[in-house]
């Protein structure tokens, strides 16, 4: 009869909090710590899409990229990302290189790497 009671409450609580019966179990920063990475996600990807719109140039540097495919590759792509044009260069090294002037890669998706390992 208690573990009725008990699943009852946490279902109503969820409906009525708006909360997700996942998120029961989860303290306040995690949920917090949650939005914070899902509203950087959202805002990366709004960058991206507009320097691709400034910059199509970048784009085209890979043959028959589009910006939904470009982001897609990034979101879906997890842990290192190995780049051939990074030549291996993970993290701070891959920044540099992809602002270097001589540096002829799509510098739009390889500054956001970063994105997908989050």
């Amino acid at each position: 009869m208690r573990l009725l009671l008990v699943i009852l409450v946490s279902l109503s609580v969820a409906g009525c909090s708006g909360y997700e019966f996942k998120n029961l179990a989860k303290s306040d920063v995690d949920l917090v710590t949650d939005e914070f990475i899902d509203e950087s996600r959202r805002l990366v990807r709004e960058l991206t899409v507009k320097l691709y719109k400034r910059n199509p140039s970048q784009l085209h540097k890979t043959t028959g990229m589009t910006i939904e495919k470009r982001l897609t590759l990034l979101q879906n792509s997890a842990g290192e990302l190995n780049f051939v044009e990074l030549a291996g260069r993970q993290e701070t090294e891959a920044l540099e290189l992809v602002f270097n002037p001589d540096f002829d890669g799509d510098r739009i998706s390889k500054s956001f790497f970063w994105d997908s390992i989050m």
